[in-house]
């Protein structure tokens, strides 16, 4: 049907690959907006089902009260909205590097920004689709048996999500290409770069002396500690042992997303403490609530990737043969 089609070589032979991927940083960043969206429209739906859905009974509310006053579903809406505003930041951070990195005048600064723009782009993609997958899925969840059915959207929104850490490269591949290339970018300085700029948040945190602040303060700390320590580790391995880091590298990207992802969310936070709104209030209420449940997991995320990575290889193929 074919054979008399007429072909166009675009650019040089055997250089295809390289070419595709002057349009793969963007391509992958759009995918994790995507993400962003599907979870947004996920918790949007979620809220709203939570406000109608009535089941038992709660402190303070008189007959059968609403599913939003339970506390179960309370702190899984909360961590849906966490997780969306963390996405959301991680992307605008990375399409905002990119911007730089093309448009600045100063030839430094554009060098600093595509350093990051690389860093991040992997953890835009990855992180943000495997959040979008996790706050779809509570989405149904909240819905109950309703989740399954059509007229809520709750199941379209997870198999929309679902498809995205497939979409541009897995998000395995996502994974890899942070430990295995960006890591070791320019010596590591594009990781070293953002880890300074995660102290600085903990410092300003700090020096606020609000409460709020200073407890977010503790927890980023403890994460960009153990995200250091991880990426000392990883940057390590990688030399003497390339698969047994390769094995920890999806639990790495999910550690850099959650600490980078606390990171924004303080920043944003601290950029509003000021105003006395409500957009502020809730800056600050996603910041501490992802502080006190992602980031207090800092810790143990940073133990599976060494420790769970060498279990794997010491195993073998042992641990997924019948």
């Amino acid at each position: 049907e074919y054979d008399s089609a007429k072909g166009w070589l675009v650019g040089e032979p055997n250089k295809g690959l390289a070419a595709m991927f002057t349009m793969m940083n963007s391509a992958r960043l759009n995918v994790g907006l995507e993400g962003v969206g599907v979870a947004e429209a996920a918790l949007q739906v979620a809220i709203g089902y939570a406000h109608e859905r009535k089941q038992g009974s709660a402190p303070g509310v008189q007959g059968s009260a609403t599913i939003i006053h339970h506390p179960d579903v309370q702190r899984s809406l909360a961590a849906m909205a966490a997780n969306v505003q963390a996405s959301r930041a991680i992307c605008y951070a990375c399409g905002s590097a990119a911007d730089i990195a093309e448009h600045h005048a100063d030839a430094s600064t554009r060098a600093a920004a595509k350093l990051r723009e690389d860093l991040l782009t992997p953890i835009a993609k990855g992180w943000s689709t495997d959040r979008a997958i996790d706050t779809t899925n509570a989405g149904v969840q909240i819905h109950g048996g309703m989740g399954f059915m059509s007229e809520t959207a709750a199941a379209q929104f997870y198999l929309d999500a679902r498809i995205l850490p497939i979409y541009e490269g897995t998000n395995g591949i996502q994974a890899i290409d942070l430990v295995g290339r960006k890591l070791s970018m320019n010596d590591g300085a594009a990781m070293r770069a953002m880890i300074t700029d995660i102290r600085s948040t903990v410092r300003d945190a700090r020096a606020s002396n609000q409460p709020k602040f200073v407890a977010i303060a503790d927890r980023l700390t403890i994460a960009v500690d153990a995200l250091e320590s991880a990426t000392e580790w990883m940057t390590t391995t990688m030399q003497s042992s390339r698969e047994t880091a390769l094995a920890g590298a999806t639990t790495y990207l999910r550690l850099a997303g959650d600490v980078v992802g606390g990171h924004l969310l303080t920043r944003s936070a601290l950029g509003q403490q000021s105003d006395a709104d409500r957009e502020a209030e809730r800056a600050l209420a996603l910041a501490s609530f992802f502080a006190e449940d992602t980031l207090a997991r800092a810790q143990g995320l940073a133990a599976g990737i060494t420790s769970a990575s060498s279990a794997l290889r010491e195993a073998g193929e042992v641990l997924w043969t019948v």
